[in-house]
């Protein structure tokens, strides 16, 4: 009869977990049960409204940068000016 509680209880659990998951995914994706979501019409956004809904805005006119200096992978000094003319992409992040 212990067996059958055990069971009863992990099966319970993993009803609740799998629903909570389920839940999460459609608050998350955004999805819902209804029709009306296939057959909307499409919706046109542009480039300049995504990033203005991320609060990043272009430039009017194009800005030189400051000139800085990191360490690269290897240990070496490296200086922004000297890529000028070069396409540099920079990646700033951080874990928290």
């Amino acid at each position: 009869m212990k067996t059958n509680k055990k069971l009863l209880w992990a099966i319970t659990v993993l009803i609740i977990l799998l629903g909570g998951i389920y839940g999460g995914l459609k608050e998350w994706t955004g999805a819902s049960s209804g029709i009306a979501d296939i057959n909307s019409e499409p919706v046109n956004i542009t480039i300049s409204d995504l990033m203005a809904s991320m609060n990043m805005y272009g430039l009017k006119e194009p800005q030189s940068p400051p000139d800085f200096n990191l360490l690269s992978l290897d240990g070496e000094k490296v200086q922004l000016i000297s890529h000028r003319g070069n396409v540099v992409l920079l990646s700033f992040w951080a874990t928290w």
